[in-house]
This record gives C-alpha cells, structure tokens and sequence, in this order.
C-alpha cells in the first residue's frame, strides 16, 4: 500500500491521518505506563522513543492537556478516592 492510499483510506474512514492515529496510540501508551505506576517518567519517555524527556512532556501535555507528572499524581489520587481513570481525548484502542 502507498503512502497516499494509507492516507485516503485513513482520513476516509477513520477522519484522521496516519501519523494522527500513531500519535495517540503512543499517547495511550504513555497514559497506559503512568498509571501503572513506578517507572519514571523519563524512562517511558525513553521506551516510546522520545530522544528527549523534555519533548515527550510537551508532546502529552499537548494531547491530554496535562504534564505526564500530573496525569500521574491525579490517576493516583482517584485511584485512592475509588474512581475511574481520567479520560482520554480519542478512541481506547482494542
């Protein structure tokens, strides 16, 4: 399949573009691993491919509206109150 399929397909069917679908997978992920709990930040930055732990805050922070410290600290604290996980802005992935 070309690369120009790939997109036509995906922004047809999916209304969103390759690399749009590859970003919030890596998102849940990331969201994934930090509730998870005792790995560091940038050690999940590291294992998702992120060269720079700086880059990987800034990319989650721009797709879930929060810092990956904070996404954690807040996941923690419901987890404790007895309630669901934050939501995230995209589809959970099977």
């Amino acid at each position: 399949m070309t690369p120009d399929r790939l997109h036509a397909l995906c922004s047809r069917e999916l209304k969103r573009s390759p690399s749009e679908l590859f970003q919030q997978r890596v998102v849940k992920e990331a969201a994934t691993r930090l509730e998870a709990g005792a790995v560091a930040v940038k050690q999940i930055a590291f294992a998702l491919g992120f060269k720079d732990t700086a880059y990987f805050s800034r990319f989650f922070r721009k797709h879930t509206g929060e810092a990956p410290g904070v996404w954690r600290r807040r996941v923690a604290v419901r987890a404790r109150a007895g309630q669901s996980r934050p939501a995230l802005n995209f589809s959970d992935w099977p």
